[in-house]
Parts: C-alpha cells; structure tokens; sequence
C-alpha cells in the first residue's frame, strides 16, 4: 500500500462520526449486571467485605442503585457515611433527591419481599432512613410515604415527629415540600382520626393544583384470596368482603370519602351506569335474597317492564351474552337508560349487601390496568388528592374476573350440562330462565 493511501485511511479518524449507542448500551448493561451482584452479595450478609470493596473503589458507585446499594450496606453494617463518598466532586440537588427515592425504593423491595439472613435481619428491622435526612432531605417525603402506605406502625411516631418539622420540607422543591401537608392528612387517617384529616388534606387542596395533563400512575390493589372454580360461588361472601376491605384501603391512600354516595347523596350510577354481573354472582344473589325473605317477584317484575320499553324502542330484550370478557356493550348495546330494579322504595340500594362486584368496585377500580372506572365525585376526590406524581391507588379487578369465570365454567357445566361464560345487567337475568 502506498504511503498515501496509508496517510488517508489515518485521516478517517480524525473525521466526525455520530455514535451509534452500542457503547453506551454496553455501559448499562455492565452497571445493571454489577449492581445484581453486589445486590446478592448484600443479600447472603457480605457486607463488610462489600463496604471495603466499595470505599477503595468509589468509581463502581456511577449509577443511583449503586449509591443506594452502598448506602444500605453500610447503614446496616454500622459504617459512616460520607458525604465526599456520594458526591466526590460537587453535591447535586437533582441527584440527591433520587438517591433519596431509589434509596426507599431498594428498602421497600427488601422490606416487603427478601426474607434476609439472620445475621443482618435484626440490623436491618431498626434501620431508620430518617438517619441520613441530612445528606438526602428528600426522605422526609419518600420514607414517610413509604411507612405509611406499608403501615409500618413501628416508624409511625417518627414519622409524624419529621412531618411536624416544617422546616425540613422547605428544603425541597414545592411538588415534594407540600407532601407534608398530604402525608399528614394520611397520618391522622391511619390513626383513625378522620376529622383531622379531613381539616389537613382542605389545606393540602388549597395548595395543591393537579397537573391533568401528567400522565396517571396507577397503583393497583387486587384480591389476595384465591379459591379454585367448584368452592367461588360458596365463598363469594368472604370475596365481597375482601374487596370491600381493599376499598377502605384505597380510599384512606387516596383521601377519598368512603361513602361519597351517600355524602353527596347521590345514585347516578343506579339510573344511568349499570353494572353486569356474572352467572355465579347471580346464582349468590338470587340464593341470598332467598334466604333473606327479599321481594324477588318484585324486583323481576320491574324488570320485565324495563324488558318491555327495551323491545319497544329497539325491537328486541337485553340478553344475557355467552362471550369471554364481555363488554357493557355487549350487555347494553344501545346504553338504555333504566333504574336498577333491584332499588329500594326509598331510592337506595335494595340489596346493598350482597350487591356483585362491579356494583362494589365502581368508583376506584380498574379492569384494564390503564383506566379507573369512576363517576365525577369520585374522579375529582382523587385528582385533588394525588400526589406530585399524580399516583392513584386502585382496586384492580382483573384477579376476581379470572376467578369469577372459572367458577362460571364450572357452575354452568354442572347447572346447564356445558361450560358457558354467561353475563347480563340485572334486568337480562332477573328476566331469564337462569
């Protein structure tokens, strides 16, 4: 090759090239694959060696889970920490608030699902993340939101001596400084102290104005208790009773009024939304209502004559479809407009305790995992009562529709001779031959 040809392949270096990302791609996956195993290092109780490791090499801590990592092991070994050992150059505000959050994040996903060696596990129990508020002011906010939506009752006390602690909020940016106001509102509703936190949360409304346009972070709350297809139907009781305890739940996160129907007086969704239910949860509520004395010619009887404006209308009845995951749609093609036959007298609920589940869940559930079914009291309680990430809990029912179909399988192969997934409003099975 000449020397010519050999001086302008040279020169390409010197040449200006976009990169294309792999190196940096690579990087990631090398910091992803450090942190797991000094994670599982820090998880078989090798602590002291991991510390050591750590302070002769302060050039591995170049990733926020890698702090945070560093920061526990030496909190639960009993080392010092330093502030020169998390920002060597030059402290970082942005930086320090999300070693602050990755820091609870790290020590809610030990808390809540590592059971860990006996040899740090004591350790571990007492340490208190208030320790390093001065290092990361932001756990004032993170750690209190995680003691008490875990309800670590043992950090309760803490966590309210930091919430009246104005001045250690003032530090953050205004989204987390007014959390204060929102965790003590939650505070006094753990504390069963609902006045007082209904006073405390008009003052975090009055200063919290919700970003509509930030996308919603739903945190979705399912069914724990899990029955196979032939015993749904005999513990349907213990079924509804868990989805209403779930309910509680999510209202008292969400500051929600657990009885906003009531409080508002309010029964839209009883003329207008309705409900579908399934064989099994008609079969439960027929039986109950049986065994109650309840007026079941009565509530079919108004039925029939809803069955009737239908045809008259549209030309046919509403059905009880046989589909997989039925929609309203399919239940109530044209959205007919009806009161719940099943309506006391007096307006309210005729069968308010063994209402199906959908009659339950609405207001603060989620079937899809994207959106919350809810009416607009419902809707603006949780808007106004969001936190700065604008997180909403909710119950999310996909679990119980499983479980419910299963039994339905079943049900209707023992009931009918074949498996079938029927569903229907109330006036589509109180006037069929089911």
């Amino acid at each position: 090759m000449s020397t010519d040809n050999k001086n302008r392949l040279k020169s390409l270096d010197a040449l200006p090239h976009i990169d294309s990302g792999y190196r940096d791609l690579h990087y990631k996956k090398e910091q992803g694959l450090r942190y797991k195993k000094y994670l599982k290092r820090f998880l078989t109780a090798d602590n002291k060696a991991i510390h050591e490791e750590l302070e002769i090499r302060p050039d591995l801590l170049d990733s926020l889970d890698m702090k945070s990592l560093f920061i526990l092991n030496a909190a639960v070994n009993g080392n010092e920490i330093k502030e020169k050992q998390i920002f060597p150059f030059m402290r970082n505000e942005f930086v320090a608030v999300s070693i602050a959050k990755s820091l609870v994040e790290l020590y809610k996903k030990i808390y809540l699902h590592i059971d860990l060696p006996a040899t740090i596990k004591s350790n571990f129990s007492k340490l208190n993340l208030y320790d390093f508020l001065e290092l990361f002011p932001a756990l004032a906010a993170y750690f209190t939101d995680l003691i008490l939506v875990e309800k670590i009752e043992s950090f309760y006390d803490k966590a309210k001596a930091v919430l009246e602690q104005e001045d250690l909020f003032t530090k953050l940016d205004e989204p987390l400084a007014i959390e204060r106001v929102r965790l003590l509102a939650l505070y006094y509703r753990r504390m069963g102290d609902a006045a007082k936190a209904d006073e405390v949360l008009l003052q975090y409304r009055e200063l919290y104005l919700p970003d509509l346009t930030k996308p919603v972070k739903l945190k979705k709350m399912p069914n724990t208790e899990f029955y196979p297809p032939k015993e749904v139907l005999n513990n349907l009781g213990d079924l509804y009773q868990e989805i209403k305890d779930i309910q509680s739940e999510v209202c008292e996160l969400s500051g929600v009024n657990n009885d906003s129907c009531m409080y508002f007086e309010c029964s839209d969704c009883c003329h207008k939304d309705y409900p579908i239910l399934y064989y099994s949860e008609y079969k439960y509520l027929i039986q109950k209502m049986e065994e109650e004395g309840m007026d079941i010619a009565g509530a079919k009887a108004k039925a029939r004559k809803i069955q009737e404006e239908h045809k008259a209308k549209h030309g046919f009845e509403l059905q009880v479809v046989n589909k997989h995951r039925p929609s309203k749609e399919d239940a109530n093609p044209h959205d007919f407009k009806f009161s719940c036959p099943l309506l006391a007298d007096n307006g309210g609920c005729g069968v308010h305790q063994i209402r199906p589940m959908m009659c339950r869940a609405y207001g603060l559930s989620s079937s899809d995992s994207r959106n919350v079914q809810a009416c607009n009291y419902y809707l603006r309680q949780h808007q106004y009562n969001s936190n700065s990430e604008n997180i909403r809990y909710v119950y999310d029912v996909r679990p119980y529709v499983a479980m419910i179909e299963s039994s339905d399988e079943y049900q209707t192969e023992q009931d009918l001779g074949e498996k079938q997934k029927l569903c229907g409003t109330f006036v589509a099975w109180l006037t069929s031959d089911y």
